[in-house]
């Protein structure tokens, strides 16, 4: 199932896509079931008004998790973890604005972790209640200072590096293909399934340090191919995952 959050006659409202159907809904996916109250009119979805369906205080995202990137005699050891500004977060943003001083921008696609309530110290087993479910993220990285900074806050959190997929699935991703294209191009083609850390041991482990609260993103990793995937004025970048569909916007 597909959800997202709209604003509707001065209202903001769940909203399910279903089959290529839409049905406004009722409830908090954080906190209660849903239930649908009515089946509405999408001819084109660019008339819809989305807005957030999350609101993080944090953003964590991983750094090689996925074995294309780390290479097979690493392929035991655990990803780095790092933090995104939630001022970074920008949902159905069309287009993202180089900052002038930036000189080398890339992009790089990520299944995204949304947390449905609060947790901490959680086991693997049961991380599944704690996962509301997942989106397509843009982990947009710039490298700039001394060649070594892209794990830096300037690199990785400035305001709109993070954009994400106007829906999110319920559904659990595994073995779903992942990829990236700029221009047509693909730089980015890989499964979820190689990643080092699956959904459950990524909120798992992350929980045995942080306190995860509802709403926050977690950016899982991405493969190889990331820092090719460099983006210059007038590029189209499109991020697709499998089962969720693709994540576009231009570069100014």
């Amino acid at each position: 199932m597909l959800l997202s959050r709209i604003k509707i006659k001065g209202k903001k409202r769940w909203l399910e896509k279903s089959d290529g159907n839409y049905f406004l809904l009722e409830g908090n996916p954080y906190k209660s079931q849903l239930k649908r109250v009515e089946k509405i009119e999408v001819k084109n979805e660019t008339v819809l008004q989305f807005t957030n369906f999350c609101k993080p205080k944090m953003v964590y995202g991983l750094a090689y998790n996925y074995k294309s990137l780390v290479g097979k005699k690493l392929s035991n050891q655990e990803p780095l973890i790092f933090f995104k500004s939630v001022n970074s977060v920008t949902i159905n943003k069309k287009q993202f604005m180089i900052p002038h001083d930036y000189q080398k921008v890339w992009v790089e696609c990520e299944l995204v972790i949304i947390i449905k309530k609060d947790c901490k110290n959680i086991n693997a087993n049961n991380a599944s209640d704690y996962i509301l479910g997942y989106t397509i993220g843009s982990d947009i990285t710039a490298e700039n200072k001394y060649k070594r900074d892209h794990h830096l806050a300037y690199s990785k959190g400035a305001d709109n590096f993070a954009p994400i997929y106007n829906w999110f699935s319920t559904s659990v991703l595994n073995n779903t293909k992942i990829s990236t294209r700029i221009n047509n191009r693909v730089f980015q083609d890989d499964n979820t399934n190689e990643r080092l850390w699956n959904d459950y041991e990524t909120v798992s482990k992350l929980s045995k340090y942080f306190s995860l609260k509802a709403g926050d993103l977690i950016f899982t990793g991405t493969p190889a191919g990331a820092m090719e995937s460099i983006v210059r004025a007038g590029d189209r970048v499109e991020h697709f995952i499998q089962g969720l569909g693709k994540l576009e916007f231009r570069v100014k």
